[in-house]
């Protein structure tokens, strides 16, 4: 897959809505707007599932303007807390394995909402990536970019 422009995204949901809020409270272009080409591509790279939330504005806004908008999660966020969802499972790695599966379909039912072009979720280990080689996460995201 070929991107043109990489957004490792640590923005808050709806920052198009804020700026354009902002451009409005000040009355001049104190606030740039951002200018995006009609070819432009993005990536959004996040550690786990669930992480998508803090940019689901700004994705419906690339995608409403007709952009490829790609989602790219490292994890499948199988250490989190499924908040008693997985009670039926008695230990620890059929409950890890059965909620990396529950986050994975929740992330797609995301992607689905939001018309992204392509998502994925790579298996690099929930709640140790300060662990992993760089070099790994690197390439994994590299080769999804080009």
């Amino acid at each position: 897959m070929e991107v043109a422009a990489l957004c490792l995204v640590v923005l808050i949901g709806g920052s198009w809505g804020l700026v354009r809020l902002l451009r409005r409270w000040l009355h001049d272009d104190a606030v740039p707007e951002l200018r995006i080409g009609a070819d432009e591509r993005f990536l959004l790279v996040f550690a786990h599932p669930d992480d998508e939330i803090t940019v689901v504005g700004t994705a419906a806004e690339l995608r409403a303007r007709g952009l490829e908008v790609s989602l790219l999660t490292l994890t499948c966020g199988e250490a989190g807390d499924s908040g008693g969802l997985l009670q039926d499972q008695d230990d620890v790695v059929s409950r890890k394995k059965a909620l990396g599966e529950l986050r994975k379909q929740e992330l797609a039912s995301v992607g689905a909402l939001l018309g992204l072009t392509h998502q994925e979720t790579l298996a690099f280990p929930d709640s140790e990536l300060e662990q992993q080689p760089a070099d790994a996460m690197r390439s994994a995201i590299r080769l999804r970019i080009e």
